[in-house]
This record gives structure tokens, C-alpha cells and sequence, in this order.
């Protein structure tokens, strides 16, 4: 019995040395189960910790994870890095509890400590620029959030976001990495990566795709007479760029070269142009005589201005409606189709048989016989289908070397017209061949009466037939000739080149200025009233009619290939000319 007092003395004595002994242990020593700045120092004195760490610090590595699966690292020697952990560690110790220890059997314990970690700065942004982060090939600028069409409608879409880095938060995210000996760092996490300027919830974005989508959901119809051309939402989404290169970023209202791919509806425009315009197409015409002949010359026909249909189109999809856009012409005819003139009221030319004959309400209402252009001459009168340019009575023709008085002059083709021509005993036949005129068609002076009386500006003239000068020279068995200046280049101006589509039309547009000027002066005596009034109505008056002839000169000059901006320049330098020397010149036509 006294043995089991004894053991049962001696296990408590036995416990209590050992909580004694462990308690001097651990004076100097980290405890069980303990870390430091995440390193294991368990049963370590502070000498060895500090070792330890300053070892830790000479193996230091920094993993550094990127966007793309990128990944590089900075290591001590790369930067020459020195941790020296100073009074920290045994300031830890310190804080442990010696009599507690054999609770660190079965608890852990943390400690974080600052560490005097030194490393070369020039060193550190050197390897950072080397980091394969920064490699041009690897580098790919952020995108901004674009409207792009996904199944048929406009929606935001978020750019690429790239993999570019900010120099100066990544900078400063290493460095606070490797200043608290971080093994590891997330660029994405430190927010090192350059965002886009423009993000999916931009409200200027929001606003210009909902824009979009009102305009791609626009109807546009476009009419050619009975037919119609309708472009629908399906088309007209395609006319429309997306936002990829969105003004948002500045918060700007879009212009129409943002919103509207032009090149696009060009096309589009192009097409229909190519589909309904006549302008120097081909046309099939039965002559008086029954025949059926194909002519493609003249100026007559619907030829689109297509860049102002284009900015038509444009213009009506901003409204947001669905709309009808009438095409924009250079020059319209009197309907669509294979016959595109009045085939009820039209003036034709037979040239072989030198016969005009007028069409009114469906029937020929006038014939005659004629005088063409002289074929020997090479001023036979050219085929085509023109339109009557206007008509006007009592004026002089004149060229290089003639100047003929006629009672009715009606142009079609510049200075190319029917006007009477009194000096002429004879018409019809093959006159023309030898003795015919500069390019006119020649009429007896009732005739032209019943001609002018009988025709309107804008009809068709359509002319055909007749020799070349080849022909007549083989026909007549004579040389060729030449009478000088044909009335398509008759210019009534001198050398004045501004003076050589339709003078006849710029000498009516000057007399028609010079008339409102007499009115004026005529109204001088009268009251004030009066006189302003007799001014005003003369200058509208003159006005109107100079605009009429400017657009018909305008046409003439574009039949001769000039762009409609250059004809519309030759004609009012035209009316210009003509008007300065209104006292000399006059209409230029042949005999």
C-alpha cells in the first residue's frame, strides 16, 4: 500500500517538472505549432528564426500571375533583395506565454512582424520592364464596349480586355508584394490592367444603340414609277455602322458619318441606277414609216444624281420612320421604262428620207419635208433621242462666218434646233448630202410655224438616219468639204470658250436680265409704290427665266460629258458672257 501512495505521489511531481522544464524550454524558443510571416519557426530561439529568415530572404521568389495565362518571376538576386527581420522577432517571442505552452500542442499561433527588406529600386524596375507582361506580343490594348448587330438587332457588346498594364500600379503592387515577402501576386486582383475608356453601361453608348436600333428598323421605299424599290430593316441595318469606334468615349452626339456606312447605300443607289436610269441607254423607236430601229445616242432619259439620292436616303432613315424617297435627278424623262419619253407628243427626224414629222395627242398632227446637217461636210446632224431645249421666236443665229435672221428658233441638241430657213427654195431630197446646213434642220418658214406651234420644251426629239460623210462622199461622187464651224461648236462669242453649248440660251437669259433693267428704268417717273412693285415683278420675272435656261444650258453642257458641277459653271459663265456683250451676241445656230 505504501508503494501505490508513492506512485501516485510521484506522477503529479513527475507532471509538474515537466510543465517546468517546458516552461524554461520555451523562454527563448517559439512554441509548438507556431509560424512567422508564414514561415515555420516551431522550437526555434529567436537566433535561429532570425537566420532563418534572412536565409528565406536570399531564396525569396515572387510569382507573378497574368491575364492570357501569363506568368513570370522576380527572385532576390534579380533585384539584390535583404531581409533583416531587427528587434521584430524577439519582440514576437516576446508575446508568447511560457506557461502556456502545452496548449500549443493543440492550437497553432501566427505572427506577422515587419522585416527590413531593402532591394535595389533601379534593379526592381529593370526585370519588371523584362517581365513577359510587357512583351509588345503580349500586349494587346483594351476595347471599348461596342452596338453590334447580333441576330439582326443593334446590342452592346464588351470589347477585349486586353492585356495591357499600367505601369505604375504594377510597379507599386510588386513592390508592396515583395516588401511583405508575398510569395505570390495577382496582377488582375492589384488592379494593375488599363480599362477601356468606354464600358457597357456608358450612357452615351446606351443612347446611340437605341438610336441604331429605331434606325435600323426603318422601312424605305423608293418609287420609279409604277414600280417600287423597298429597302427593309434587314437592308437597311446593313447600311449602318456599328460602334466599335464609338464617339461615347468623349460623350459626343454621333455624326452621320459614324452612324451611316455611305459606301454602302452608294451602292445600293448605284444599283437602282444602273436598273431605271435611260440616260444614253439603248432604246427600241418604230419610226413613222413602221420600222423598228435601236438608238442609243442623245441626251434625253433619267440620269439619278446618285450622291443626292444617297444623302435623300440618309436624311429620311434619321427621321426614324418608315418613308418614301423620291430619287434625285441630273435629268428626268417623261416616264419610266424601255419608252421613257411622250410616246403621244414627241417631234421625229427621219435624216434619209429629210422629213420631220410632229406626234400631238397620239397622232402626226404635222409633217414636212427638211434640210439636215451637210453630210459631205461632216455636219450631218446627229442621231439620238434629245430633248426641245426651249423655243423662241425672232433672233439671229450666227457662227464663224454667217448670221442668219430666223422668225423660230427650237433647240435640242446645244446648237443644234429646228428654225425656219427663208433663203431656201427647196427642202427634202438629198439636199443635205451637198448643200445642207451646219447642223440645223432646216424648215420652210410655214412649217417651222406649224412645228413651233405644235411642240414643247422638254419633249423628245428623236433623229435618225442620214449619210455619214464617208457615205456622201461615196454617194455624191465628191471630195469632202468643209463649211468651218458646226452648230455644235458655234460659238457667237469670239475665242470666248465659256460661249459654246447653247449661246442662243445664254443670249435669252442675258436679254431676259437687260429686259428687267428697261423695266426699271421705264418705272423711274412712276410713284413709289408703283415702282417698286414694276421692279420687282421684272426682276422675278427675269429671274425665273434665267434659272430655267441656266438649267437648260447645265444639261446640254453634261450631255457632252461634263460633270453636272462643271456644267453648271460653262453656264453661267455663259449667261455672264452673253449678258456682258448682250449688244453683239446672239444665238449660235447653222443655216
Amino acid at each position: 500500500m505504501k508503494k501505490g501512495f508513492l506512485i501516485l505521489f510521484a506522477l503529479p511531481v513527475a507532471a509538474a517538472v515537466i510543465y517546468l522544464e517546458g516552461a524554461l524550454f520555451f523562454a527563448n524558443r517559439f512554441q509548438f505549432h507556431t509560424s512567422l510571416n508564414g514561415r515555420n519557426v516551431s522550437l526555434m530561439t529567436a537566433r535561429q528564426t532570425e537566420a532563418g529568415l534572412q536565409g528565406s530572404a536570399d531564396s525569396y521568389k515572387l510569382t507573378i500571375q497574368g491575364r492570357d495565362g501569363l506568368s513570370d518571376t522576380i527572385t532576390a538576386k534579380d533585384i539584390d533583395l535583404t531581409a533583416t527581420p531587427g528587434p521584430h522577432v524577439r519582440s514576437a517571442l516576446g508575446r508568447t506565454n511560457i506557461f502556456l505552452w502545452p496548449v500549443s500542442l493543440f492550437h497553432s499561433t501566427s505572427y506577422k512582424i515587419d522585416e527590413d527588406v531593402e532591394f535595389s529600386e533601379p534593379a526592381l524596375e529593370k526585370k519588371i520592364s523584362t517581365l513577359t507582361f510587357f512583351d509588345e506580343a503580349n500586349v494587346r490594348a483594351p476595347e471599348n464596349a461596342a452596338a453590334k448587330v447580333v441576330d439582326g438587332k443593334f446590342q452592346i457588346v464588351n470589347g477585349d480586355a486586353g492585356t495591357q498594364l499600367n505601369s505604375d500600379k504594377t510597379l507599386a503592387a510588386i513592390t508592396e508584394a515583395i516588401t511583405a515577402q508575398s510569395p505570390s501576386l495577382s496582377l488582375e486582383d492589384a488592379g494593375c490592367y488599363e480599362s477601356a475608356a468606354v464600358s457597357a453601361d456608358n450612357e452615351q453608348l446606351i443612347a446611340d444603340t437605341e438610336m441604331l436600333n429605331r434606325f435600323a428598323a426603318v422601312t424605305i421605299t423608293i418609287p420609279f414609277g409604277q414600280d417600287k424599290e423597298v429597302a427593309g430593316p434587314d437592308v437597311v441595318s446593313g447600311w449602318l455602322n456599328g460602334l466599335s469606334d464609338s464617339s461615347s468615349e468623349n460623350n459626343a452626339a454621333l455624326t452621320v458619318a459614324d452612324v451611316f456606312n455611305r459606301d454602302k447605300i452608294a451602292s445600293y443607289v448605284a444599283e437602282l441606277s444602273k436598273k431605271y436610269d435611260t440616260y444614253g441607254q439603248k432604246r427600241t423607236f418604230t419610226t413613222a414609216s413602221g420600222d423598228t430601229i435601236s438608238i442609243t445616242a442623245g441626251d434625253y432619259g433619267w440620269w439619278m444624281d446618285q450622291s443626292s439620292t444617297v444623302d435623300a436616303i440618309i436624311k429620311a432613315i434619321e427621321t426614324g420612320e418608315d418613308s418614301e424617297v423620291e430619287p434625285v435627278y441630273f435629268q428626268k424623262a417623261f416616264q419610266y421604262g424601255s419608252v421613257d419619253w411622250d410616246p403621244d407628243n414627241f417631234a421625229e427626224v427621219d435624216l434619209d428620207k429629210q422629213h420631220v414629222y410632229i406626234h400631238k395627242d397620239g397622232k402626226i398632227v404635222f409633217d414636212t419635208d427638211c434640210v439636215s446637217g451637210k453630210a459631205l461636210a461632216g455636219n450631218g446632224t446627229p442621231d439620238g433621242i434629245y430633248s426641245l431645249k426651249f423655243k423662241q421666236r425672232d433672233t439671229v443665229l450666227r457662227g464663224d462666218n454667217y448670221a442668219s435672221p430666223v422668225s423660230y428658233w427650237m433647240p435640242f441638241n446645244r446648237g443644234v434646233g429646228f428654225h425656219d430657213a427663208s433663203w431656201r427654195s427647196k427642202f427634202g431630197g438629198d439636199i443635205y448630202v451637198t448643200r445642207g446646213s451646219h447642223g440645223c434642220v432646216n424648215l420652210p418658214v410655214d412649217a417651222a410655224d406649224d412645228v413651233y406651234a405644235n411642240v414643247s420644251s422638254g419633249e423628245a426629239v428623236i433623229v435618225y438616219g442620214g449619210l455619214s460623210q464617208a457615205q456622201a462622199v461615196s454617194y455624191s461622187g465628191k471630195p469632202a468639204t468643209s463649211d468651218g464651224q458646226s452648230d455644235l461648236t458655234a460659238n457667237t462669242a469670239g475665242n470666248d470658250p465659256a460661249a459654246q453649248a447653247d449661246p442662243a440660251a445664254a443670249q435669252a437669259a442675258a436679254d431676259a436680265v437687260n429686259k428687267a433693267q428697261s423695266a426699271d428704268a421705264k418705272a423711274q417717273g412712276a410713284d413709289a409704290t408703283a415702282q417698286a412693285k414694276a421692279q420687282a415683278d421684272a426682276q422675278a420675272q427675269a429671274n425665273a427665266q434665267v434659272a430655267q435656261i441656266a438649267a437648260q444650258l447645265q444639261a446640254a453642257y453634261m450631255a457632252q460629258g461634263m460633270t453636272p458641277e462643271q456644267a453648271a459653271a460653262r453656264a453661267q459663265a455663259d449667261i455672264a458672257a452673253a449678258q456682258a456683250k448682250a449688244q453683239a451676241a446672239a444665238p449660235a445656230a447653222g443655216q
